[in-house]
């Protein structure tokens, strides 16, 4: 009798720790899987890298500081080409980046810089 007793209290000890919320049961995997982007967002992504990299000293973060006589890219009135333009070959006190960034890396930094504008 008693080993009987002592069964049926192992036994419900077992069955009372088994999870029965199955919500509890997601694996922590999908904590880490990180959200599905558009190429439109990578590439601003990029822009924004490559921008923080070599822009934000003048331009500052969100393109407004206007330090040196950067001009506040968000209320910027140049087109997407006189962008690129500007970025590779320069203007008053900036740089060209034509020889530091592929044209590629350019394309992305005037993507991200014309999403600045307000």
């Amino acid at each position: 009798m008693l080993r009987y007793i002592i069964f049926i209290f192992c036994t419900l000890s077992i069955i009372s720790c088994v999870n029965t919320n199955p919500k509890q049961n997601i694996s922590s995997e999908e904590d880490d899987v990180e959200p599905i982007l558009t190429q439109e967002e990578k590439d601003l992504e990029a822009g924004r890298i490559l921008f923080s990299t070599t822009c934000k000293l003048c331009h500052g973060a969100d393109g407004k500081l206007g330090l040196n006589g950067a001009m506040d890219l968000s209320k910027s009135l140049l087109t997407k080409e006189e962008k690129l333009f500007v970025i590779s070959n320069g203007r008053n006190t900036m740089a060209a980046y034509k020889n530091v960034f592929t044209k590629d890396e350019i394309k992305l930094l005037a993507n991200y810089v014309e999403s600045l504008k307000q």
